[in-house]
Order: C-alpha cells, then structure tokens, then sequence
C-alpha cells in the first residue's frame, strides 16, 4: 500500500560505511592489520596483513579484496601439531594392568563375602 510520500533516508538509517582509502585503513588498523608499504607508482593497492586473519589488498578507492591464495614470503603457515599415535606396547599394558586390578577386586569381594 501507498501513501504517496517519499521517504527520506537519515543519517541514523544508514550504516557506517567506509568510503575513502585512509578510513579503510584507519580501521584495519584498528583491528590489529599491519599495513606494508607501497611504490609510489604502484596502483595495485596496500596490502595489510594480520597474524591471525586472511591478507588484506586495500584499493585506492577503498575496495577490499582477499589477497590471492599464493603462499607470501613473509608469512608463515600455522604448523599443525603432530597427531598422537597410539603405541601398542602402552596399550598392552593398560589394558594388562586393567585386568589385573578387576581380578583382584573381585577376589577381594570374593573373599569377603565367602
């Protein structure tokens, strides 16, 4: 349904959005991105990185973009811990000395109540 009014957007409806390149990075920093430096010359963007989020390119016109999935020189991949294998001689004995102690138990409990 319509009335025929027009409605007018405030300044309150409408979200914070980062429209220069300097907000963008103002922000990112913030957040806890490093930004490296750039050429001059360069119109590729600035690329800002993070220990424990994806790499940043931020464009001159404030447009953000994942770097691309290559490995970087500078960054290291988390290593993943080593999984932990199971020995078998530790098995064998748990479960010898497992044994052992519900055998006991019940010859105690058999003791007792014969």
């Amino acid at each position: 349904m319509t009335t025929g009014k027009t409605i007018v957007a405030s300044k309150l409806d409408q979200p914070n959005v980062l429209t220069s390149h300097a907000d963008v990075l103002h922000e990112l920093q913030r957040h806890g991105y490093v930004i490296e430096p750039h050429p001059e010359g360069s119109h590729a963007g600035t690329i800002c990185r993070h220990p424990a989020a994806p790499s940043l390119i931020v464009r001159d016109d404030g447009r953000i973009e994942l770097l691309s999935g290559r490995h970087e020189a500078g960054t290291s991949m988390l290593q993943q811990s080593p999984t932990k294998r199971i020995h078998r001689g530790r098995a064998l004995l748990f479960f010898t000395l497992l044994g052992l102690t519900s055998f006991l138990g019940l010859l105690v409990v058999a003791m007792i109540v014969g």
